[in-house]
């Protein structure tokens, strides 16, 4: 649908008594030709660099990695828009759906002066992987699907999940945490081969988020209202 067509429409909605919220985006970048961040340099100018440990998650310890997240994300999104807190139905869910998706070398845990602090997670595009599938997961289609996934991989990744504990959101000397944390995935990224990433979905007025995408040449390519 072209942009001119979303426009009228968008009047036509207003037109009827109707008014925008909110508006989330979802950016995407070039993983190979992202642009250096000042992130590392101002953590380490900070004084952060020995109290701030950055790790990929730990598949031995499975349960317990997801139970830190899941701490670190309802603290993080309890005051956004929108927000209500994981359950423990939901909380066991995730991590079955996790265990098939995951890649450790594209997740983070941040702790600072060992406390987990912040996370972020992306997963494998598997739009990507069952594009050729016809629609079809059997009875060849799973077994592609798995081979895709697991040994293959894919080329672009999508950053789904990203949380900073509040009681560090708003402190100066850790305002780089998020595009530290974005550089250090993205490092894991290239080395995997992968050529494009997202980021979605953030919220307009997030600013901090927003601003440390944008250090990585993150650009709007979708915006739900």
């Amino acid at each position: 649908m072209s942009g001119r067509r979303i426009a009228i429409q968008a009047v036509e909605v207003e037109a009827c008594g109707y008014a925008k919220t909110k508006d989330v985006f979802s950016y995407d970048y070039d993983v190979q030709n992202a642009p250096e961040t000042i992130g590392k340099k101002l953590m380490a100018r900070a004084g952060m660099e020995g109290r701030v440990k950055v790790r990929s998650a730990n598949m031995k310890m499975f349960d317990a990695e997801v139970r830190t997240l899941v701490g670190i994300f309802n603290d993080a999104w309890s005051d956004n828009w929108g927000s209500v807190p994981m359950t423990e139905n939901e909380l066991r869910k995730m991590a079955d759906d996790l265990s098939l998706l995951l890649v450790p070398e594209l997740t983070r845990l941040v702790e600072i002066d060992g406390e987990p602090a912040a996370f972020g997670v992306a997963l494998p595009n598997v739009n990507e992987l069952i594009a050729a599938l016809g629609g079809k997961l059997l009875p060849l289609g799973l077994p592609k699907l798995v081979y895709r996934l697991k040994v293959k991989g894919t080329r672009t990744v999508r950053m789904a999940l990203l949380g900073i504990r509040k009681k560090y959101r708003h402190v100066r000397k850790y305002a780089a945490l998020s595009a530290y944390l974005y550089v250090s995935m993205n490092d894991s990224g290239k080395k995997l081969g992968l050529q494009m990433g997202e980021l979605s979905w953030t919220l307009e007025d997030n600013g901090p988020v927003n601003v440390g995408i944008k250090l990585m040449g993150g650009k709007i390519y979708k915006r739900y209202r």
